[in-house]
């Protein structure tokens, strides 16, 4: 492949930091992760994750918390893939994060001023206005779309994601984003809205 900044342009930073190679088998996919755990020097492995249709889509022998009878939250369920190594599976049922729930339309959001209440109850915002503003500005899934969330340490993924998660520091941050500015030559932009969980994982 010529080493052409055009060739990367709008490309996720995994793309420009393999040098442009296609990710299309879920050894592609296993072999990046270990390429970033090893390069990076990771704590743990980034976490493949994908948005299922329907329960069916989840791998065999995922782990469900529903078969543990509990609930769980999205984080949680990250750190058991990431600090583990399971293969988790989360649906509406299994889930108890609200906000989570219905921002990726796994439930519907009835009244969006209990919504905003919920936010203003956990003090994730200073004032009733802006917590107003921010929650009109999340970007939301469409209700119904999707079933659930399968989520799988991407050094042995056992899916093919629609997007990786890497947990690093700042210094490690730092080698992705050299590795995309030394493709393409240009500044990286990140959305700054987000929803903070309080949870530690």
């Amino acid at each position: 492949m010529v080493n052409d900044g055009k060739v990367y342009k709008n490309k996720p930073v995994w793309f420009c930091y393999l040098g442009g190679k296609s990710l299309k088998e879920l050894k592609d996919y296993r072999d990046l992760g270990k390429n970033l755990s090893e390069t990076l020097k990771l704590q743990c492995s980034p976490l493949a994750i994908k948005l299922v249709e329907s329960e069916n889509a989840f791998p065999e022998k995922t782990k469900r918390p529903r078969l543990m009878n509990m609930k769980i939250t999205m984080c949680q369920g990250f750190a058991l893939s990431r600090r583990i190594g399971w293969t988790i599976g989360l649906t509406a049922e299994e889930m108890m994060c609200t906000p989570n729930l219905i921002l990726y339309g796994l439930v519907e959001l009835e009244d969006q001023n209990a919504f905003i209440e919920a936010f203003r109850a956990m003090n994730y915002y200073a004032t009733e206005e802006i917590t107003k503003k921010a929650v009109s500005n999340m970007p939301r899934l469409g209700h119904g779309k999707y079933k659930g969330i399968a989520v799988s340490p991407l050094a042995w993924t056992k899916i093919i994601p629609d997007l990786a998660l890497i947990y690093c520091n700042s210094a490690q941050a730092m080698r992705l984003i050299q590795a995309t500015v030394y493709k393409t030559g240009e500044s990286i932009t990140t959305p700054r809205q987000s929803i903070w969980c309080n949870t530690r994982s």
